[in-house]
């Protein structure tokens, strides 16, 4: 399967990265392999995670758990839409999960 990574998805993952970064020289690097990795593995098993409406909900192994990928699966393309910190106050991952999955 191909794994695309929609703009905003992508936007967010910079912003990810980035704040790990100034967590630590290096974090935000160490953050990008486990992500690359998280979405080289969902091109075999894209599909088999938890959905939410009409997106799958994937959780990054590693040390960042905390992070979900979520994706829809069109034919043969796997489409990651958001990378979310679930972290955060329930009502904002809401908010915008509904903001950006519409």
């Amino acid at each position: 399967m191909n794994v695309t990574i929609q703009r905003l998805a992508l936007q967010d993952l910079t912003n990810a990265a980035r704040f790990w970064e100034k967590q630590q020289a290096g974090l935000g690097s160490e953050f990008l392999d486990e992500l690359n990795a998280e979405l080289q593995s969902l091109a075999v098993t894209g599909g088999i995670h938890a959905k939410q409406g009409n997106y799958h909900r994937a959780v990054i192994s590693g040390r960042f758990p905390y992070y979900s990928v979520f994706y829809r699966i069109n034919g043969e393309v796997l489409d990651v839409v958001a990378l979310v910190d679930i972290r955060r106050d329930p009502r904002w991952v809401r908010s915008f999960l509904t903001k950006r999955l519409l």
